[in-house]
């Protein structure tokens, strides 16, 4: 498929943000109002100034397609890449996106072999959400390998034309929203929705939908074991994910810590 066709495809393929824009904050997570908050409060106050944390620490900067990478697709369409999937941790919240585990990982393993770094990773998603990512692009661009931490059991993504990105992400949060940032539609819609069986089974066919692409296109999947174990430090400037050294333990684990999915 040639690249300049990607333009007429699903929005679905759009990442989280808008294309080719630079950002100094992300929505809620680690946001000015979050950041501000917590300057006030004595506690997360004198642990933002331990860990140098300001206003102006990080950037974020999205592709054409709205995902934090440095490349834009349309060039490096025709390179193997090495795709990073996963949620606000792999997205690297609360970080610069040289301090994340992916692009740690990829600089350590793969950058020398000249595969090219892709993050399909986007904020409070889940499996669902991993699996449309993934089948958006696995028929575009040349994917060498996958590398995933896994996704967080009852997470969901639901279709929603009204909002500027056109999916709504339900999780736990939703039932507690300390910004209000949900109405009472949204919040009812997560609870029908969270059913444990329910949950169980989109949870399971989402990952065996994500396997199956991965043994169609002959493409390794790999997820960090079970056995792995990391102290969290929630050392990222919200103050909610984890660090640059949490994300730098991760990147150097011996790649015994993977196991292969497909």
């Amino acid at each position: 498929m040639e690249f300049h066709s990607i333009n007429t495809t699903l929005k679905s393929r759009i990442g989280p943000f808008r294309p080719n824009s630079i950002m100094d904050w992300t929505p809620r997570a680690d946001s000015k109002e979050v950041f501000l908050e917590n300057m006030k409060n004595k506690e997360t106050n004198k642990k933002l100034s331990e860990l140098k944390w300001t206003e102006n620490s990080i950037k974020y900067r999205s592709n054409d397609f709205g995902f934090r990478m440095n490349e834009d697709f349309a060039n490096i369409i025709d390179d193997e890449c090495i795709v990073y999937l996963g949620c606000s941790i792999t997205f690297g919240i609360g970080l610069n996106l040289e301090d994340t585990w992916g692009w740690k990982h990829w600089r350590k393993h793969y950058q020398d072999k000249n595969f090219r770094y892709v993050n399909l990773s986007w904020p409070g998603s889940g499996a669902d959400t991993f699996y449309r990512m993934l089948k958006s692009w696995a028929d575009i661009l040349k994917i060498k390998k996958v590398y995933t931490l896994g996704s967080y059991f009852g997470r969901r993504e639901i279709i929603s034309p009204t909002r500027k990105s056109n999916y709504l992400m339900l999780g736990s949060w939703i039932m507690t929203d300390q910004h209000g940032h949900y109405d009472d539609k949204s919040k009812m819609l997560y609870y029908q929705l969270s059913d444990d069986e329910e949950l169980k089974i989109s949870y399971a066919r989402s990952w065996d939908a994500i396997r199956g692409i991965c043994m169609r296109k002959n493409i390794p999947l790999f997820i960090l074991g079970k056995n792995y174990r990391c102290k969290e430090d929630f050392a990222a400037r919200d103050l909610m994910h984890n660090g640059p050294n949490w994300h730098t333990q991760l990147a150097d684990s011996p790649e015994s810590t993977w196991e292969r999915l497909a």
